[in-house]
């Protein structure tokens, strides 16, 4: 779909008055709508449609999961990211988000230096953020493994130590990690009280800084001694790398083998040390990756091919209102008239094209949004809400080729 100037495409934060609507009259917690883009939404974890996705992701092999633009590959990689995080079946596996950097110029490979350099970044990132989630796991540390944790955050974030600390320290709370390096990273279970985080970040600037000349070593040979650290000092079994976003480069599904060349000629190597690629791409980039003899499938690598149909892009509507009401209704028409076409999420999945999740999240939001825009946030749906959406969603596509 191809949105016009105005539209609502761009995510806009509800007004005070439409959040007491959705609240207080509709009984809904959050807007289950807000996001089109999966990896801002905090709540995606709650109401992720698995597809068997997961067995295939969730374990010490590399994995390659393709979805269609606006299908869900995101969505997949944050349930991955949050299985890390919280220790899912008790394990201990460390997660890297890494975006790859920009080329400069479409159809190039990327620099390799610069490339090791973001994952670099992306790594230490990544520690910051476990250690401050789990802060009771540092402070059980000795002093000198604390001080070179602090030496390769020191020498390993995109910004300085200090600046994420003071974030840290007047937030209370984990918001400014997530805010700065995974927005999905937001309502994790047991997160540290305000005392507690408050305590890390004053022990984390309390171990000093050990002055050292700056590393000699390459950002791939840094990379590889931070997995080391990581598995051998801190007890980690495993590294997921999780490879997202390559696609926001370029539109040309060819190019994108290139941008991702630094990790597929190391696949194997990766695995040997216990770094495993988790790769989330558009489909269509599968047929380049295998022309281009990447190794898609070794003998240990997995993929799956997400595929939606209109009964499960129904289920998104109806997981989501179950999760926003707090287990109150799972349907739109709880919340309407009686007039409403019924059943109204298949009426509504009947015209979304192509059948992706984003699209029919953006058509259901702008059923809510009609009804704002034609009488305020007040009263429940009506049936005019819904037409008034889909001859709005209609508007929108593309003129035939």
């Amino acid at each position: 779909m191809s949105c016009a100037p105005g539209s609502e495409v761009a995510h806009v934060p509800p007004t005070d008055s439409k959040q007491r609507w959705l609240r207080e009259e509709l009984g809904l917690q959050f807007d289950p709508f807000e996001y089109l883009d999966a990896g801002a939404d905090p709540h995606l974890p709650e109401y992720l449609i698995d597809h068997g996705a997961f067995v295939t992701l969730w374990g010490e092999w590399p994995s390659f999961l393709f979805a269609p633009p606006g299908g869900g590959k995101t969505a997949f990689r944050v349930r991955l990211m949050r299985a890390c995080r919280v220790g899912e079946e008790g394990r201990r596996i460390f997660p890297i988000l890494f975006r790859p950097p920009r080329p400069s110029r479409e159809g190039e490979s990327v620099d390799e230096q610069e490339f090791f350099k973001t994952l670099l970044h992306d790594t230490g990132a990544g520690l910051l953020f476990q250690l401050a989630y789990q802060p009771y796991r540092f402070l059980e540390l000795s002093p000198d493994l604390r001080r070179e944790i602090r030496q390769t955050l020191e020498e390993t974030l995109p910004a300085p130590l200090q600046y994420y600390l003071l974030q840290l320290k007047d937030a209370g709370s984990l918001e400014p990690l997530a805010q700065a390096f995974d927005p999905t990273a937001r309502v994790l279970p047991g997160e540290p009280l305000p005392s507690t985080v408050h305590r890390f970040c004053a022990v984390l600037s309390e171990d000093g800084h050990v002055a050292r000349p700056a590393p000699a070593l390459s950002p791939e040979e840094q990379f590889r001694q931070m997995v080391q650290m990581l598995l051998q000092r801190l007890d980690y079994e495993s590294v997921y790398l999780m490879v997202d976003g390559a696609d926001a480069h370029t539109q040309d599904p060819r190019w994108i083998p290139l941008i991702l060349e630094p990790l597929l000629v190391r696949l194997k190597d990766f695995a040997r040390q216990k770094v495993f690629l988790k790769f989330f791409l558009p489909d269509d980039v599968a047929p380049f990756l295998e022309r281009n003899n990447w190794s898609l499938l070794t003998e240990s690598s997995k993929k799956i091919i997400i595929q939606w149909d209109r009964d499960s892009l129904v289920a998104i509507i109806r997981d989501r209102l179950y999760v926003a009401s707090e287990g109150v209704y799972s349907g739109l028409e709880a919340i309407a008239s009686r007039d409403v076409p019924r059943p109204a999420e298949e009426y509504l999945a009947h015209f979304v094209d192509p059948v992706v999740p984003r699209e029919i999240i953006l058509l259901t939001r702008r059923v809510f949004t009609e009804h704002v825009l034609r009488t305020g946030p007040y009263g429940r749906l009506e049936r005019r809400d819904f037409e008034d959406a889909v001859r709005w969603y209609e508007t929108q596509k593309r003129p035939p080729r």
